[in-house]
């Protein structure tokens, strides 16, 4: 039951916070990228310079959102006697 309970969480919260991350990609400039590569920035620079500072607002929202959902599902679930 427990195993299944776990697949239910982490299968269910993905299509959402896909659309979350995709939504937060969308919002960085592409002007930040562009100068990046002007400047000679590798992938790597780029993403840990550009990308993940840009997204941290939105990975913390997930995260969060995560946690409340995995809190309010354990809260669900009936003690067995």
């Amino acid at each position: 039951m427990m195993p299944a309970l776990g697949l239910m969480v982490t299968w269910g919260g993905a299509g959402n916070a896909m659309i979350i991350y995709l939504a937060g990609l969308k919002n960085i400039p592409r002007e930040l990228y562009e100068s990046a590569d002007i400047d000679g920035a590798g992938w790597w620079s780029r993403t840990f310079h550009i990308t993940l500072p840009m997204l941290s607002r939105v990975l913390f929202f997930c995260h969060r959102c995560r946690h409340r959902r995995r809190v309010a599902n354990v809260r669900a679930v009936p003690r067995a006697v």
